[in-house]
């Protein structure tokens, strides 16, 4: 991988069906540039996208956003290219109790 990749985990609370990864495909894949490549789980609600760091993990939030999906969390870390080792470089937490609601979120569904 490049070395300026970035490996950006987002917790979407409503992602449930196949129809909605094609939906956050599209809206990802229109960004400039878009992800290098863009994987999902239905099961834990979760897209990982591989993308250049001159793509804003703030772009890629709005997009979702625009998108209609909501964004529980966000883990951000960078490729290292020295060992195959991801290096965490942040998690950013979008309210008070992360754990507890995370939780609540994937136990209604």
């Amino acid at each position: 991988m490049p070395l300026d990749t970035v490996t950006t985990t987002f917790f979407i609370s409503n992602l449930h069906c196949p129809s909605c990864v094609a939906g956050i495909e599209a809206a990802l894949k229109a960004l400039h540039p878009p992800p290098r490549s863009i994987s999902h789980s239905i099961l834990t609600h979760q897209i990982v996208a591989r993308h250049s760091s001159e793509l804003p993990v703030q772009a890629i939030r709005e997009a979702l956003d625009l998108a209609g999906f909501e964004i529980h969390s966000v883990f951000e870390e960078g490729e290292a290219q020295q060992d195959d080792r991801p290096k965490p470089t942040g998690i950013r937490h979008f309210g008070t109790e992360w754990e507890s609601s995370l939780e609540r979120a994937v136990a209604r569904w």
